[in-house]
């Protein structure tokens, strides 16, 4: 099982980035080939003061437990990045 978050200053549509570029394209293909996926929301991490909100902050998570996390920014921080939570909730057995 793998939890990983990260400010990887690189974007794709994996992560919900408006913005695009080859590192970008190269980790979300090591991603989808992982058995992980992305946690992110269609919610910007970062929120420049002039210029284009943009995502280059991620997580990411192993299939396995995704099902169990729940993803958020929380808003306002004086930092252009903004603080991401992520919360491992524990699975409900049937």
């Amino acid at each position: 099982n793998v939890v990983l978050l990260g400010d990887v200053n690189t974007h794709d549509p994996l992560w919900y980035s408006s913005l695009e570029d080859t590192r970008g394209e190269a980790l979300a293909s090591e991603i989808e080939n992982s058995g992980c996926g992305t946690v992110n929301l269609d919610t910007p991490t970062r929120l420049p003061a002039s210029g284009q909100p943009s995502s280059p902050d991620i997580s990411f998570a192993s299939d396995t437990l995704i099902i169990n996390m729940d993803h958020q920014i929380i808003y306002p921080f004086t930092s252009a990045h903004k603080q991401q939570f992520n919360i491992l909730t524990p699975q409900k057995s049937d």
